[in-house]
């Protein structure tokens, strides 16, 4: 199997007449981020994976006590006021969340592991902010500013209704306690919101080619890159390394397994019947 094949990256994304010194800076770090996709010490993390994986080494998913917080949180969300389906969304979110904070497993995993649990994390809040933004606006009609502030009275009502602990508080601005963890758990959503771009755009596999050593993961989450760069990168990695996502996807239930702690797949890949001495970009 081949993982990045015979083609070799080229320039990726030209200068052009009037780029800044800050577009050159992150054109240099598009380019070197498409060149570390999928390269050798990526493939030899992934090989570690799915040996851990195999050695019954039990990844958290989330603790007893985890658990209990999220019954916690479902029982004492107002009852049936907004439907029980929309109940449930705020629990998802809740349980996305903890997912995110309790990996209990150390090393290269944990890198891996996040990048997926903040995807999963973004797509459950979403869900949960459209419908909350529905029930608020049902039957109304008003200007473009009037629903932007809607918008952002959905956001705050979203935290309280997830974050049951800080519901006492007359808004996030008017308690300190609130307004830090509101912070937090806003940053770990524009997070999950970059993976789930890249997750969309070139499929799950793509996350397991992105190198832990490199700095990338810092990269895709900084706020200073915008939406729109990480669209230009998909873009570049599409063209330039099609191959890669190709043989990575035929794997990919292999690698999301390891990441998750599923059961075991009998059958070994290549991957990991090779000598680490032998793991190659080509293997």
């Amino acid at each position: 199997m081949r993982w990045l094949g015979d083609s070799h990256p080229g320039p990726f994304v030209k200068s052009h007449s009037g780029e800044t010194r800050a577009d050159e800076k992150v054109r240099a770090e598009m380019t070197t981020h498409t060149l570390d996709f999928g390269n050798k010490e990526t493939l030899e993390d992934l090989s570690d994976l799915l040996q851990t994986w195999r050695s019954g080494v039990e990844v958290s998913m989330l603790s007893n006590e985890d658990e209990g917080n999220v019954v916690t949180a479902a029982a004492t969300t107002d009852p049936l006021l907004e439907g029980d389906a929309l109940k449930q969304l705020y629990v998802d979110v809740y349980r996305a969340w903890r997912l995110v904070k309790s990996a209990r497993v150390s090393g290269t995993l944990v890198g891996y592991m996040k990048r997926f649990r903040k995807a999963n994390l973004y797509k459950c809040y979403q869900r949960a902010l459209d419908g909350l933004y529905t029930w608020i606006t049902s039957g109304e009609k008003g200007s473009a500013s009037a629903h932007s502030a809607q918008k952002e009275e959905a956001k705050e009502r979203l935290f309280f209704k997830v974050f049951r602990e800080f519901s006492n508080a007359q808004s996030i601005e008017h308690s300190p306690e609130a307004k830090e963890h509101f912070q937090a758990f806003s940053k770990d959503i524009e997070h999950g919101q970059r993976w789930s771009l890249l997750a969309e755009g070139l499929g799950q596999a793509a996350l397991c080619l992105i190198s832990t050593r490199t700095g990338c993961d810092t990269w895709v989450e900084n706020k200073n890159n915008g939406l729109a760069t990480l669209c230009v990168w998909v873009d570049m990695l599409q063209q330039n390394r099609g191959d890669a996502l190709a043989a990575a996807g035929r794997a990919c239930q292999y690698f999301t397994a390891a990441i998750h702690g599923r059961p075991v797949l009998t059958k070994r890949l290549k991957l990991e019947r090779m000598p680490r001495s032998e793991i190659t970009t080509t293997s």
